[in-house]
């Protein structure tokens, strides 16, 4: 059980989170059910007051901006170190986005760039946030320390998206998005990248050949427990030590950079809501990498 809602979970690393509430079919109103009892609160009328906001081509668009917070925000903090909760960032994405004019809103990434300006202009200009169904309610429960940290963070995602929109081929965008969407990024599906060479006007296609990685894990506790593989791994238990190292270094291009990214699957991960990775970016000499993999 989850402070305003229960947890469900299914195969496949998915889950549910479902709020349970009452209603008072006489006086029309509705009870969430919490850790600390039952509080008044009504998701229809939030509901439909986003419903009534946009026609039905923006609201899609929209909520896809919705989903971009949501999945930062869900990699950025954990539930105990005051993530903003899904109604907050619903409701500062719908009304930031409600104020973007014609020429703001274009592809995805772009239109979330213009979108986190936005939020940032709301947030710097006081914490409370009012439920747009009931002015009294106040969406954001975050402390003041968490609201500053949230903010500082919203800082950081806009310098992720611009510089994100700014460079011209997809290898380096994706590259940046990564930063805030890590391994749910999709990859570019492209066998080839753009580099500059020593005129800045001159670009040439360089073929870009994937590194064959050796990977080990070995458990903290028991040497004896051990795996290897090529490019893959695992299942592995927790508590390992995991290393990588690239097969043949030689191989690797002038100005080469190269990250690792580590990814926690299962249901343990899920239940804690630790699906995150962790992203460490190593110059062209670093031939190894081992990461600690603490016990979760």
């Amino acid at each position: 059980m989850r402070p305003r809602c229960g947890r469900i979970h299914y195969d496949g690393d998915f889950h549910i989170d479902i709020p349970i509430y009452h209603l008072d079919p006489e006086a029309g109103r509705r009870t969430l059910a919490t850790d600390n009892g039952w509080e008044t609160s009504d998701p229809k009328a939030l509901y439909v007051w986003f419903k009534d906001k946009f026609d039905d081509t923006t609201r899609a668009t929209v909520r896809r901006q919705i989903r971009y917070l949501k999945c930062w925000a869900t990699l950025k903090w954990r539930i105990e170190e005051g993530r903003p909760s899904s109604v907050l960032l619903t409701v500062l994405a719908a009304e930031a986005f409600a104020v973007l004019t014609e020429n703001q809103i274009g592809t995805d990434d772009d239109t979330l760039l213009n979108l986190l300006r936005q939020i940032a202009n709301r947030t710097a200009r006081g914490r409370r946030v009012a439920n747009p169904a009931n002015f009294y309610e106040d969406l954001n429960r975050l402390t003041d320390a968490q609201a500053t940290i949230f903010c500082k963070g919203i800082q950081e995602f806009i310098g992720i998206a611009a510089s994100a929109c700014a460079v011209d081929n997809e290898i380096e965008a994706t590259d940046l998005w990564c930063q805030a969407f890590a391994h749910f990024f999709p990859m570019p599906d492209i066998k080839t990248g753009f580099v500059t060479d020593s005129i800045p006007t001159s670009m040439s296609l360089v073929p870009v050949a994937m590194p064959d990685i050796n990977v080990r894990a070995i458990g903290h506790r028991n040497a004896n427990v051990r795996f290897d593989g090529r490019n893959s791994i695992g299942p592995i238990p927790k508590g390992c030590d995991i290393t990588f190292e690239i097969a043949d270094p030689s191989k690797l291009g002038p100005g080469t950079s190269i990250g690792w990214i580590v990814c926690n699957k299962g249901a343990e991960a899920e239940m804690i809501n630790d699906l995150g990775s962790g992203l460490i970016d190593q110059s062209q000499n670093m031939t190894a990498a081992a990461m600690q993999i603490a016990e979760k």
